[in-house]
């Protein structure tokens, strides 16, 4: 019998990368509308709310079908104002 992981592993220096790589090829391979990942963090912009919105079920749709978990208390938005990566 032999196990498999389903995820990356916390402690290894490697997985970030790794997690990021899986994510891009992803959503690359689907043709994602315009936005900007770090690691596993996604944001999406637009003029308008409803455009955010619909932008962001895109790309959740995309990960969804890749396989991907995403847990509903970590989508946030649309807002107008943001701090991605510490920045506001």
């Amino acid at each position: 019998m032999q196990y498999t992981r389903n995820q990356l592993p916390q402690e290894w220096k490697h997985s970030p990368t790794i997690c990021h790589g899986l994510i891009q090829a992803a959503l690359e391979k689907r043709e994602a509308p315009e936005h900007l990942q770090y690691i596993d963090d996604i944001i999406v912009w637009e003029n308008t709310a409803m455009e955010v919105f619909e932008k962001g079920e895109k790309i959740i749709q995309i990960l969804l079908e890749a396989s991907f978990a995403i847990k509903q208390s970590k989508v946030k938005g649309p807002v107008r104002e943001i701090q991605f990566l510490g920045v506001k």
